[in-house]
């Protein structure tokens, strides 16, 4: 089987750190997403996976030459000008004959895909969205579904009491090679506004309720929760070899810690990070090389590649880069 992951966005919501590097290449637990992604596909059978690049896809094409022992050949598409979520697909119309899983590259999560596919055969639609219940849906697009599964339509958001359902849009989809018809060839197209009704219209949508964890990552406050929730044991994630994970704190590989530092609880060092006398960390995210003077304080803050904090330094709420700082709200 193949798939695809659009990976073509400036993840602006990431900044400061996705000035430096795409989205789709920010660790969570010091592995990139995309590796993670990988080892989310092991579940099912997909041996070709299309990356649908567009900002800063140099970093892309390196990941894809340097990535290895997945099993699934990568392959990678670079839009010249944004096409998205619609166009960006059919880009790849040549290489998809066949039925195929489509994703969006800032989801997280556990969903069922052996049972996605499964629906989608009996289902005998032309797409079919794997759909997530969420205690609120008036920021999501709900959807509003019959009893088998077919979709009549999405309300985008909802007001609260009004919504359809509580079943949101996860950001991944079962289709048939016909739906790239309806794509108009090198446009900019929206899956979700233009397409979906199409298809809709012609009673050939379905969708796949499933609970299970699932958590946007296109945001400093979620991508700080995922971290918190790996740690709750809410979500599988790939452990990066090397690396120790005890009480709550897990340790990247050539970790430098004074015996004196107080880690915890809900706390990651990347590789090679070194963390001075009296440090006390904890809700936080260190990515690699992170350099933490004596006596500073880190809270519920995310700190990028190669930093170093100062002494007697107090961070709390903050995402900070080499190019920059911003508060995490």
């Amino acid at each position: 089987m193949k798939a695809i992951l659009l990976v073509g966005g400036e993840g602006t919501r990431l900044r400061p750190f996705t000035l430096e590097i795409p989205k789709p290449l920010v660790p969570i637990l010091n592995l990139p997403y995309l590796e993670q992604f990988l080892f989310f596909l092991k579940q099912v059978q997909v041996h070709e996976l299309i990356l649908a690049a567009g900002y800063l896809s140099d970093q892309i094409l390196d990941f894809c030459k340097r990535v290895s022992g997945s099993g699934i050949i990568l392959k990678y598409l670079i839009e010249k000008e944004p096409l998205g979520t619609g166009g960006a697909i059919r880009n790849a119309r040549a290489f998809l004959d066949e039925t195929f899983l489509a994703f969006n590259a800032d989801i997280v999560t556990n969903f069922d895909l052996r049972r996605l596919l499964q629906f989608h055969v009996v289902s005998k639609g032309e797409m079919t969205l794997g759909l997530v219940p969420v205690l609120d849906p008036s920021s999501f697009g709900a959807a509003d579904l019959e009893s088998t599964g077919r979709i009549l339509r999405f309300v985008e958001k909802p007001e609260k009491g009004k919504s359809p359902s509580n079943f949101i849009n996860a950001g991944m989809y079962v289709m048939e090679p016909q739906v790239l018809d309806l794509i108009p060839e090198k446009e900019k197209v929206s899956l979700e506004r233009e397409i979906f009704p199409k298809i809709a219209q012609s009673g050939k949508l379905y969708g796949f309720p499933w609970k299970c964890y699932w958590q946007d990552m296109g945001t400093l406050k979620n991508y700080l929760q995922i971290h918190q929730d790996f740690f709750k044991g809410e979500l599988l994630l790939k452990i990066q070899e090397g690396s120790v994970q005890k009480n709550g704190i897990f340790i990247g590989r050539g970790a430098q810690i004074d015996s004196s530092a107080q880690l915890g609880p809900c706390v990651v060092l990347g590789e090679n990070c070194q963390l001075g006398a009296d440090v006390k960390i904890s809700n936080s995210v260190l990515w690699d090389q992170v350099i933490v003077e004596k006596g500073s304080c880190i809270s519920n803050a995310i700190i990028g590649k190669k930093c170093v904090i100062r002494k007697n330094s107090i961070v709390h709420e903050k995402a900070i880069s080499l190019s920059g700082e911003v508060n995490i709200v």
